[in-house]
């Protein structure tokens, strides 16, 4: 939650790398996913529902603060894995609303 707040502070230089990274950690996880299946979020110190929340904020974050080609294939690139873990755990988009509520960013 604190390093989504802190992307509304952040110049666009800090902006790019930062969703350089987070695009290119994205594309991990969702190739890893088609292999490793549910196993994958074991890895994470944060549950399956909460990874998908934060990288959902951080597409919808970097969006609006710097709107273009990165922040678009970081938004469909959350949308794919969002989508390949609907068709594994369907409750999947309500866990993740359900984390939103939970950690809502004012």
């Amino acid at each position: 939650v604190r390093y989504v707040r802190q992307l509304q502070l952040e110049s666009e230089e800090v902006l790019l790398i930062s969703v350089a990274d987070k695009l290119h950690n994205c594309r991990a996880i969702l190739d890893d996913y088609r292999e490793l299946g549910e196993s994958l979020w074991g890895r994470f110190n944060a549950g399956r529902a909460e990874v998908l929340w934060y990288y959902q904020e951080l597409a919808l974050t970097f969006t609006e603060r710097l709107p273009g080609r990165l922040a678009d294939e970081l938004r469909r690139t959350v949308d794919s894995l969002r989508a390949e873990v609907a068709l594994n755990v369907p409750t999947s988009d309500d866990e993740v609303d359900q984390v939103r509520e939970q950690l809502r960013i004012a």
